[in-house]
């Protein structure tokens, strides 16, 4: 296989042209968990062993990425909730990977 063809397998072109308004469930998504995760740190709440393990959460571009251009055939309102729902998990996963420490 071609670099090319994996390129393309990874990264599919969008089936529709993509705008501003359909990153916002991704954008919000990102300001929402960076606030919440530096909400727990600053109060004391948690504190992470591994704060490098954040930068996991680059993926959720990917996933956003995917949701755009894939071909599921899902209506609007059931792509949005399969995005949230995997961009929810995608953040969780990546919060136990910094292996919060209770304070």
């Amino acid at each position: 296989m071609k670099i090319k063809e994996l390129y393309r397998q990874l990264v599919p072109r969008p089936r529709t042209s993509v705008t501003w308004m359909r990153a916002v469930p991704l954008i919000s998504f990102l300001v929402l968990y960076a606030a919440s995760c530096i909400g727990l740190e600053q109060s004391g709440v948690l504190l992470f062993a591994r704060p490098w393990a954040f930068a996991l959460i680059l993926f959720s571009v990917w996933v956003w990425w995917l949701s755009i251009a894939g071909y599921g055939g899902l209506s609007k309102g059931r792509a949005l909730a399969a995005l949230i729902s995997r961009l929810l998990m995608l953040g969780l996963f990546v919060m136990l990977i910094a292996e919060p420490r209770s304070v």
